[in-house]
């Protein structure tokens, strides 16, 4: 994984997420949702750039074409 791939994981909880990653830090990814995210108390949108722990990132695989 690196800064520009293309990337689909699971998150805390089962959340499946799609993403760009804009920047890798020691600990956080900071990504570009690709997928809306609808959950109980969080709501997620399409083009949104989240901080993701790098630890609680599962299942992670680049998806570049």
């Amino acid at each position: 994984m690196k800064e520009g791939d293309r990337i689909s994981f699971t998150y805390l909880g089962g959340r499946k997420v799609r993403c760009i990653v804009l920047k890798l830090l020691p600990k956080f990814m900071i990504g570009q949702l690709e997928t809306d995210y609808k959950g109980k108390n969080e709501e997620w949108e399409a083009g949104e750039r989240k901080e993701f722990s790098i630890k609680a990132m599962k299942h992670i695989k680049v998806i570049n074409s």
